[in-house]
Formats: structure tokens, sequence, C-alpha cells
């Protein structure tokens, strides 16, 4: 390149070759050089590289160690409801009819149930099933009184299973309305006495006055 910038390639004026006379060539190692130096590096770190392996390996076998440990111990997980006393049934009861959707103070309505297993066929148990009554806290708490000390629940709250496999509450009765408690509602439970029937919970029941006009279903 001229240094007089008239023109980007060799030149010959004087002060160009003067210049680039005295400019040191650039000059590399030999390729043989080079892969010397490559290899001495590698045998340097071959050591650290050998005590990285064994670690990772150790780390591996402690971790399958855990593993299998931990495969021992058996898995609990919490009921999904404070009324489900196991995590699995082997049947359960589930509503055959009802008169839910529009309940009123001091006014029966009819529940009827039956049980059925995990293929949902019918299954026949004789056994009592009760209906009990409880607050939305957490945990639920049961109700037994009114506001006014009377009875909240009363009517038919114990019934048997028929030959047919069915539970019919004819004439349940709600003596209270459920906006005095807590999230306005309340929880009604339906039990069996034997163990393996899972507990039938309508959660967000909504009992008003007899001349209320609101319309809260479930």
């Amino acid at each position: 390149m001229c240094l007089l910038g008239q023109t980007s390639k060799p030149c010959n004026h004087p002060d160009c070759l003067n210049f680039y006379s005295k400019a040191s060539p650039q000059v590399f190692p030999p390729i043989h050089t080079i892969i010397e130096s490559l290899i001495s590096t590698v045998l340097l770190r071959q050591p650290l590289l050998s005590t990285i392996c064994h670690t990772t390996q150790a780390l591996i076998s402690k971790a399958e160690d855990i593993q299998s440990a931990l495969s021992t111990i058996p898995v609990t997980s919490a009921s999904s409801h404070p009324f489900y006393t196991k995590n699995s049934y082997k049947n359960r009861i589930v509503l055959a009819s009802s008169e839910l959707m529009q309940i009123y103070k001091e006014k029966g309505f009819s529940l009827t149930i039956q049980v059925v297993n995990d293929e949902n066929n019918k299954v026949i148990i004789q056994d009592m099933f009760k209906i009990k009554l409880y607050t939305n806290d957490n945990p639920p708490k049961l109700l037994k009184l009114n506001i006014a000390s009377k009875k909240i629940l009363r009517g038919t709250l114990e019934a048997m299973m028929d030959e047919n496999g069915i539970v019919v509450f004819p004439n349940v009765v709600i003596n209270e309305v459920s906006s005095h408690y807590v999230k306005e509602s309340f929880m009604l439970v339906i039990t069996s006495e034997s163990e393996d029937v899972k507990p039938l919970i309508v959660e967000n029941l909504y009992v008003r006055a007899r001349n209320s006009k609101k319309n809260r279903t479930e």
C-alpha cells in the first residue's frame, strides 16, 4: 500500500520502499511446535480431568443410592377433604335424586342416594346412613343448634338401604338460614357405617328464608 495514498497496491516510491524494507516480517512457529504445545497442555490437564471423572462417577453412585432409598418410603397424600378418613374407598355415596336447588328454612326436602363402586355399578349395603350439617369453616364445625338454640336439623336424618339399593330421606328440615354462617352456606354430609364407603359431601348448600325473593343455587 502506498504511504502517500496514491494507490492501494504496492508502489515504487522511494519512501514506500524504504519503509517496508525496515518492517520486520511476521513469523509463525512451525506446525510441529504447535502440535507439541497442544499435547503438552493436554498431558498437564490429564490429572485434573481424571479427578473430575472420578468425582462425577461418585456423585452418580450416591444419587442412585438416594433414589433407591426413597423408593422404599411409602408415599402418603393428604385426604382431599376432612371428612375423608382414607385416601381411597371401594365404594362411594352418590345422589340419585334431590331437591337441593332451592331449600328454604323450616321447609322439608327429600334426598335419595345410592352406593356405587369404581365402575359405577350399584352396591347393596345393609348399613345405616346418616345426614349431618356442618359449617364451611376450616375445619368444618358440626351444627346441632341454630342461633336460637333450637335443633338446626330435624326430620328424616337416618335411613336404611332398601332391596333395590336405594336410600331415601323423605323429609329433611333445616331450621336456619345459611346467611348467618361462613360463606353464607352450609355443608351437608351423608355417611355410612361402613368404612369402605366414601361419604357424600354437598358443599355450598344455601338455605334462605321462606319469604326471601333471592334466588340462590348451589
